[in-house]
Formats: C-alpha cells, structure tokens, sequence
C-alpha cells in the first residue's frame, strides 16, 4: 500500500514495479483511477511504443512512462477531483 500527497496545482508521480514480467519493454501496463463510491475507470494503457488514452480529454491530465522495470504514471495540475486510489495491472 502506497499513498502519495500532494498539494493542488502539482504533479504526483505514482511508480509501479514490475515483477515476474518477461520482456517489460513489450508489456502492456494499464493505469485505473478508483474514487470511492464509484467504479474503478481505466485512464490509460501504455504500450512497448506509445500511451493511448481511454478519453482524449486525458491527455493533459495524466501521462505515463516506462523506465527499466518500472512504469511511471503521473497526474498534472491536481485538484480535489483526483483524490483516487490509482492502480496499475498487467495480463
């Protein structure tokens, strides 16, 4: 369990780690957020090539990236609607 805060009007950098995945650079990560109350929505996917937004409006708001092991996903100008708990998943 891993918990991130910050204040409003900054970037929150959440790191997920990758183990057990063979070839990490190829894998497909999937990013979620979960406010309470509500279902679990998918953000983003990020690919051996590039990121694909499950809304286009996201693109300004969340980015992710893949660094060794490590998939990196970040939320920009945060505010109180993205007061989340935000999963990674792979299969």
């Amino acid at each position: 369990q891993v918990s991130v805060t910050r204040g409003q009007t900054k970037t929150a950098g959440i790191e997920c780690r990758a183990e057990g995945i063979s070839n990490f650079h190829s894998a497909y990560i999937h990013w979620y957020q979960h406010i309470p109350s509500k279902a679990p929505k998918r953000i983003l996917v990020i690919g051996p090539e590039h990121v694909s937004y499950d809304d286009s409006s996201y693109r300004n708001k969340y980015s992710a990236l893949k660094k060794d092991d490590i998939s990196i996903f970040s939320v920009n100008d945060i505010d109180s609607n993205d007061e989340a708990t935000y999963y990674c998943a792979y299969w």
